[in-house]
Protein backbone atom coordinates (compact mmCIF):
# COMPACT_ATOMS: atom_id res chain seq x y z
CA UNK A 1 0.00 0.00 0.00
CA UNK A 2 2.83 2.29 0.83
CA UNK A 3 4.89 1.16 -2.16
CA UNK A 4 2.05 2.52 -4.33
CA UNK A 5 1.27 5.10 -2.69
CA UNK A 6 4.81 6.21 -2.78
CA UNK A 7 4.50 6.25 -6.47
CA UNK A 8 1.53 7.76 -6.85
CA UNK A 9 2.85 10.92 -5.13
CA UNK A 10 5.75 10.87 -7.19
CA UNK A 11 3.84 11.48 -10.43
CA UNK A 12 2.56 14.73 -9.30
CA UNK A 13 6.22 16.18 -7.83
CA UNK A 14 4.88 19.99 -8.41
CA UNK A 15 3.35 21.75 -5.64
CA UNK A 16 0.42 22.85 -7.96
CA UNK A 17 -0.07 19.64 -9.47
CA UNK A 18 -2.66 17.13 -7.75
CA UNK A 19 -2.69 14.46 -10.28
CA UNK A 20 -0.49 12.26 -7.60
CA UNK A 21 -3.35 13.29 -4.88
CA UNK A 22 -5.83 12.45 -7.35
CA UNK A 23 -4.32 8.92 -8.23
CA UNK A 24 -3.63 8.19 -4.84
CA UNK A 25 -7.51 8.90 -3.96
CA UNK A 26 -8.93 6.77 -6.46
CA UNK A 27 -6.34 3.89 -5.80
CA UNK A 28 -7.71 4.34 -2.06
CA UNK A 29 -11.14 3.95 -3.33
CA UNK A 30 -10.33 0.98 -5.82
CA UNK A 31 -8.60 -1.21 -2.61
CA UNK A 32 -11.37 -0.15 -0.64
CA UNK A 33 -14.39 -1.08 -2.97
CA UNK A 34 -12.67 -4.56 -3.73
CA UNK A 35 -12.34 -4.98 0.19
CA UNK A 36 -15.57 -4.38 0.74
CA UNK A 37 -16.59 -6.75 -2.60
CA UNK A 38 -14.45 -9.24 -0.90
CA UNK A 39 -16.10 -9.59 2.59
CA UNK A 40 -19.28 -9.57 0.89
CA UNK A 41 -18.99 -12.27 -0.53
CA UNK A 42 -17.34 -14.39 1.87
CA UNK A 43 -20.07 -13.42 4.17
CA UNK A 44 -22.48 -14.66 1.77
CA UNK A 45 -20.90 -18.10 1.47
CA UNK A 46 -20.63 -18.13 5.32
CA UNK A 47 -24.91 -17.02 5.55
CA UNK A 48 -26.07 -19.60 2.52
CA UNK A 49 -24.09 -22.34 4.78
CA UNK A 50 -25.72 -21.81 7.82
CA UNK A 51 -29.43 -21.15 6.40
CA UNK A 52 -28.70 -24.56 4.06
CA UNK A 53 -27.35 -26.45 7.36
CA UNK A 54 -30.77 -25.35 8.97
CA UNK A 55 -33.33 -26.50 6.89
CA UNK A 56 -31.32 -29.99 6.33
CA UNK A 57 -31.86 -30.14 10.00
CA UNK A 58 -35.49 -29.06 9.85
CA UNK A 59 -36.10 -31.80 7.10
CA UNK A 60 -34.56 -34.31 9.39
CA UNK A 61 -36.81 -32.88 12.22
CA UNK A 62 -40.20 -33.22 9.96
CA UNK A 63 -39.06 -36.57 8.70
CA UNK A 64 -38.22 -37.83 12.51
CA UNK A 65 -41.71 -36.51 13.41
CA UNK A 66 -43.33 -38.21 10.73
CA UNK A 67 -41.84 -41.56 11.50
CA UNK A 68 -42.98 -41.35 15.20
CA UNK A 69 -46.62 -40.81 14.15
CA UNK A 70 -46.57 -43.50 11.65
CA UNK A 71 -45.45 -45.75 14.57
CA UNK A 72 -48.01 -44.40 16.89
CA UNK A 73 -50.59 -45.11 13.84
CA UNK A 74 -49.19 -48.50 13.16
CA UNK A 75 -49.33 -49.35 17.23
CA UNK A 76 -52.71 -48.02 17.77
CA UNK A 77 -54.25 -50.25 15.11
CA UNK A 78 -52.38 -53.47 16.07
CA UNK A 79 -53.40 -52.36 19.77
CA UNK A 80 -57.52 -52.02 18.67
CA UNK A 81 -56.95 -55.30 16.82
CA UNK A 82 -56.32 -57.41 19.71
Amino acid sequence: WYYYAGILRRLGQDEHDLTGEIYLMVFAFYVSFCTIGLLNVVTGIFVDSAVTTRTEDEVVDAFKDEMNNRQQEVRRIFTEAV
